[in-house]
């Protein structure tokens, strides 16, 4: 069986991850929430500190579809 995933992003600050795994539709008011509280909030971060990584969506096989069934 293929499944799809979907696009996910990772947020750093520096070289710590900060949030991973947020949803396609929540990127943009969590990154511009992001770069809006570094401005605000008194951290070692500045606003170029901040980054993300975009894992996009993809196709894999899933060897046994049962193990994802939650109807149960």
């Amino acid at each position: 069986m293929i499944k799809e995933t979907e696009t996910v992003y990772h947020f750093y600050a520096g070289k710590d991850c900060i949030l991973h795994s947020v949803k396609e539709e929540d990127f943009k008011v969590t990154w511009t929430t992001l770069k809006a509280m570094v401005g605000l909030m008194h951290t070692s971060y500045k606003e170029e500190d901040l980054s993300y990584t975009k894992l996009p969506a993809q196709k894999i096989e899933v060897e046994n579809p049962s193990l994802d069934d939650h109807s149960y």
